[in-house]
């Protein structure tokens, strides 16, 4: 039984990672040609800024929560801690927004920009609130898969509809933020008929419990996604929007062929949280299992995405982004070090209960990463972010194998 369930869990996400893989297959090309290098780069640097505020009300609960709700006694416990989660990111949410726009707006001298940010707003709510802790928790997972795909294929349809040229780039930014926001409220609706009323008023001390819980995952989030989107707010700030569309054309290719196995760790964690609380050598072996699986066939998908580099971007891209194909080529052998450290953090230390020293790991990163990124950009400009992005990943992934190694022992 719980072997289907997971089986049922990882075709699910696998069958929304497809189905955000074609339309992303379609969408990008069409984006980066309709907007341009410098359009594209204003596109990739708001929706950067905006993630800051994502990561601040998404909090640390993708984690916690899902944790949460998979060990959740009964429904009156799982209902507290599912509203308990809600208000604690709605708080989070109003105070940050409170403190983010104004400061903003006197910092950014860009007004597009500023109005880019505005726009990605309602990417920052149906992010911030999307449930997926509560379907990981309940193993669901084909509801995000519905939701998902359907939010999606409508903006995709909308995006042809209304977006052609550079000068659509403000309909563009609305329309990319909306799939997020459609999807929370079909997740909404699916909660309400499979589940009933899921929202009660939950108690002061609820709210500080979960928020408590997710402290471990919000800093080692916060800190993971601080080197990622710092990276191109550095680039933005010190160089020019094409180059950030130079680049962020090549990452954005890099980064979703590293998303296809994000499926397979959110499917697998809520089973190796229990498998781990039952049977922890089962548990190291399945690890072992898929760590050996995995990186051998991303190490392999590396070398094709070096081999064929300029045929990747000349299809995706087009011509007008030939200066991403070298960037591309350095950035292939990245893949494997990003899916190690995704598998040894999500599927080992975090189940494991090594929260505290997941966190540590990924936030000495994000402060190394602060003090090289901005002298190696302006010093080395686009191959400054590429030197820092190896020097960081791997530093990463070599401590997380360490402590991996020495847990074992």
């Amino acid at each position: 039984m719980k072997k289907s369930i997971l089986f049922e869990n990882i075709v699910s996400m696998f069958v929304l990672r497809g189905g955000e893989y074609v339309i992303s297959l379609i969408t990008i090309p069409y984006l980066v040609r309709a907007l341009e290098p410098e359009g594209y780069g204003c596109f990739v640097f708001s929706q950067s800024i905006a993630q800051y505020l994502i990561i601040i009300s998404r909090y640390g609960f993708g984690y916690s929560g899902a944790q949460a709700i998979a060990l959740a006694k009964n429904t009156i416990e799982m209902k507290e801690i599912f509203s308990g989660i809600i208000y604690a990111e709605m708080i989070l949410f109003i105070l940050s927004s409170l403190i983010f726009f104004p400061a903003f707006y006197f910092l950014c001298s860009d007004f597009e920009v500023i109005v880019l940010v505005g726009i990605s707003v309602v990417l920052v709510m149906g992010t911030s609130f999307f449930p997926v802790w509560f379907f990981q928790g309940v193993q669901k997972m084909r509801y995000i898969t519905i939701s998902n795909v359907f939010a999606r294929t409508i903006c995709l349809i909308a995006l042809f509809l209304f977006v052609h040229n550079k000068e659509d780039l403000r309909l563009a930014v609305f329309i990319q933020s909306l799939p997020m926001f459609i999807s929370l409220l079909v997740s909404f609706i699916i909660i309400r008929i499979e589940y009933g009323n899921m929202f009660v008023r939950p108690s002061v001390e609820c709210v500080k419990k979960c928020l408590l819980n997710g402290w471990d995952f919000f800093i080692s989030g916060l800190a993971s996604n601080l080197y990622t989107n710092t990276n191109v707010v550095a680039l933005g700030a010190l160089t020019s929007p094409e180059i950030v569309g130079v680049y962020s054309g090549a990452d954005k290719i890099i980064r979703a062929l590293v998303g296809a196995f994000t499926p397979l760790t959110q499917a697998v964690y809520p089973h190796m949280i229990r498998l781990v609380k039952d049977n922890k050598a089962e548990a190291n072996k399945l690890f072992l299992k898929l760590f050996h699986i995995s990186m051998g066939m991303f190490a392999l998908i590396g070398i094709i995405i070096f081999s064929f580099a300029s045929i990747i971007i000349t299809m995706f891209l087009g011509t007008k982004f030939l200066q991403s194909i070298p960037i591309i080529e350095w950035l292939s052998f990245l893949i494997p070090i990003l899916v190690g450290s995704n598998l040894l953090g999500v599927l080992y230390l975090i189940p494991f209960g090594y929260k505290k020293e997941f966190r540590k790991i990924l936030f000495y990163g994000a402060m190394l990463n602060l003090i090289t990124i901005f002298p190696l950009i302006y010093f080395f400009q686009i191959y400054g972010i590429i030197f820092d992005v190896y020097l960081i990943e791997s530093g990463i992934f070599l401590s997380m194998l360490l402590h991996y190694k020495k847990s074992i022992l």
